[in-house]
Protein backbone atom coordinates (compact mmCIF):
# COMPACT_ATOMS: atom_id res chain seq x y z
CA UNK A 1 0.00 0.00 0.00
CA UNK A 2 2.87 2.33 0.77
CA UNK A 3 4.29 1.90 -2.74
CA UNK A 4 0.90 2.70 -4.26
CA UNK A 5 0.60 5.81 -2.10
CA UNK A 6 4.10 6.90 -3.16
CA UNK A 7 3.19 6.40 -6.81
CA UNK A 8 0.06 8.47 -6.42
CA UNK A 9 1.89 11.26 -4.59
CA UNK A 10 4.61 11.28 -7.25
CA UNK A 11 2.04 11.60 -10.03
CA UNK A 12 0.32 14.37 -8.08
CA UNK A 13 3.61 16.30 -7.87
CA UNK A 14 4.19 15.84 -11.60
CA UNK A 15 0.66 17.06 -12.32
CA UNK A 16 1.19 20.14 -10.16
CA UNK A 17 4.57 20.85 -11.77
CA UNK A 18 3.49 20.47 -15.41
CA UNK A 19 -0.23 21.18 -15.13
CA UNK A 20 -1.20 17.78 -16.50
CA UNK A 21 -0.62 14.07 -16.08
CA UNK A 22 2.29 13.03 -18.25
CA UNK A 23 2.10 9.89 -20.35
CA UNK A 24 3.89 6.70 -19.46
CA UNK A 25 7.43 6.87 -20.87
CA UNK A 26 7.35 3.16 -21.70
CA UNK A 27 4.24 3.51 -23.81
CA UNK A 28 5.48 6.74 -25.41
CA UNK A 29 8.75 5.07 -26.37
CA UNK A 30 6.94 1.95 -27.48
CA UNK A 31 4.56 3.94 -29.66
CA UNK A 32 7.41 5.77 -31.37
CA UNK A 33 9.97 3.04 -32.05
CA UNK A 34 8.60 -0.11 -30.47
CA UNK A 35 7.33 -1.47 -33.75
CA UNK A 36 10.68 -1.20 -35.51
CA UNK A 37 13.31 -2.55 -33.16
CA UNK A 38 12.86 -6.11 -31.92
CA UNK A 39 15.24 -5.67 -28.96
CA UNK A 40 13.29 -2.62 -27.81
CA UNK A 41 9.98 -4.44 -28.18
CA UNK A 42 11.30 -7.30 -26.03
CA UNK A 43 12.62 -4.94 -23.35
CA UNK A 44 9.36 -2.97 -23.18
CA UNK A 45 7.38 -6.22 -22.87
CA UNK A 46 9.73 -7.36 -20.10
CA UNK A 47 9.27 -4.11 -18.15
CA UNK A 48 5.50 -4.11 -18.61
CA UNK A 49 5.32 -7.74 -17.48
CA UNK A 50 7.24 -6.76 -14.32
CA UNK A 51 4.72 -3.98 -13.67
CA UNK A 52 1.85 -6.40 -14.22
CA UNK A 53 3.31 -8.92 -11.76
CA UNK A 54 3.82 -6.13 -9.20
CA UNK A 55 0.18 -4.99 -9.41
CA UNK A 56 -1.09 -8.57 -9.31
CA UNK A 57 1.00 -9.17 -6.20
CA UNK A 58 -0.21 -5.95 -4.57
CA UNK A 59 -3.83 -6.91 -5.23
CA UNK A 60 -3.33 -10.42 -3.83
CA UNK A 61 -1.67 -8.94 -0.73
CA UNK A 62 -4.53 -6.47 -0.27
CA UNK A 63 -7.02 -9.31 -0.62
CA UNK A 64 -5.11 -11.43 1.92
CA UNK A 65 -5.27 -8.48 4.34
CA UNK A 66 -9.01 -8.20 3.60
CA UNK A 67 -8.60 -4.66 2.29
CA UNK A 68 -10.32 -5.58 -0.98
CA UNK A 69 -12.43 -8.41 -2.33
CA UNK A 70 -11.65 -9.77 -5.79
CA UNK A 71 -14.02 -11.72 -7.98
CA UNK A 72 -13.18 -13.10 -11.42
CA UNK A 73 -14.78 -11.41 -14.43
CA UNK A 74 -14.59 -12.04 -18.16
CA UNK A 75 -11.08 -11.78 -19.59
CA UNK A 76 -10.06 -8.52 -21.19
CA UNK A 77 -8.53 -9.13 -24.59
CA UNK A 78 -6.03 -6.77 -26.12
CA UNK A 79 -5.35 -7.65 -29.77
CA UNK A 80 -1.59 -7.11 -29.50
CA UNK A 81 -1.22 -8.69 -26.08
CA UNK A 82 0.27 -12.16 -25.72
CA UNK A 83 -1.70 -12.45 -22.47
CA UNK A 84 -5.13 -11.85 -24.03
CA UNK A 85 -6.56 -15.00 -22.41
CA UNK A 86 -5.50 -13.99 -18.92
CA UNK A 87 -8.37 -13.75 -16.45
CA UNK A 88 -9.31 -10.32 -15.20
CA UNK A 89 -10.47 -9.38 -11.74
CA UNK A 90 -12.92 -6.88 -10.33
CA UNK A 91 -11.86 -5.41 -7.00
CA UNK A 92 -13.95 -3.82 -4.32
CA UNK A 93 -12.97 -2.52 -0.94
CA UNK A 94 -14.25 -4.31 2.12
CA UNK A 95 -15.39 -1.25 4.05
CA UNK A 96 -16.26 2.37 3.21
CA UNK A 97 -13.67 3.64 5.69
CA UNK A 98 -11.00 1.54 4.04
CA UNK A 99 -7.78 3.27 3.05
CA UNK A 100 -8.21 2.12 -0.54
CA UNK A 101 -11.53 3.96 -0.75
CA UNK A 102 -9.66 7.18 -0.06
CA UNK A 103 -6.79 6.38 -2.40
CA UNK A 104 -8.19 4.79 -5.54
CA UNK A 105 -10.78 7.42 -6.53
CA UNK A 106 -8.08 10.07 -6.47
CA UNK A 107 -6.24 8.22 -9.23
CA UNK A 108 -8.94 9.16 -11.69
CA UNK A 109 -9.29 12.87 -10.90
CA UNK A 110 -7.80 15.75 -12.90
Amino acid sequence: MQEARWGYEYQQQITEKFGRVLGCPLFSLGAEVGTREESLIDKIKQILDQHLRYYESALREAQDQQLIAMTPVAPIAFPTSPKSNKASWRCSTSSPANELDLFLPSLFTN
